[in-house]
């Protein structure tokens, strides 16, 4: 998740990257509680992020359509073409390795974190929440989500 600055009310939005949204669809805790209880008023992705997501399941079996309905029901979805000036991308077969290398990864250390002592739980916590960048100067997104994105296309 990266944090958005809306021009509105210069509120500040968790922006739902890709991976975390497939991260949800999987059973991450926090994520689901934040969204199936509606207790986040804060969210926001990009129907890029959402397509990538749902597009990268090759077994659509697997997207729960209760969650997907209450994600569309909690989450603010922004147009990936009007927020970041930049066209739509097609979902491309390395783009979904990308994407599940990134998950497996992120997966694989906070096993091997919670592992260790409470020290190192305590990073694994943020592992788990690594997809959350404060960004306080930035009105819409990091760069490496841009450029990543551009390497992706």
């Amino acid at each position: 998740m990266v944090y958005l600055e809306t021009n509105k009310l210069r509120q500040r939005k968790r922006y739902l990257k890709a991976e975390a949204i497939i991260k949800y669809f999987k059973g991450n805790d926090m994520l689901e509680t934040e969204i199936m209880c509606g207790t986040s008023n804060d969210l926001v992705t990009s129907d890029q992020s959402l397509y990538e997501a749902l597009g990268s399941f090759e077994d659509k079996s697997q997207i729960d359509l209760n969650k997907l309905v209450k994600l569309l029901e909690v989450v603010e979805i922004v147009s990936y073409n009007a927020t970041f000036k930049q066209p739509r991308k097609i979902l491309t077969p390395k783009r979904v390795d990308q994407l599940n290398e990134l998950i497996n990864n992120k997966s694989d250390k906070k096993l091997s974190d919670e592992s260790n002592t409470a020290d190192s739980n305590a990073n694994s916590n943020l592992e788990t929440k690594s997809d959350v960048n404060v960004k306080p100067d930035l009105d819409l997104v990091d760069n490496n989500e841009s450029k990543g994105d551009k390497k992706n296309g």
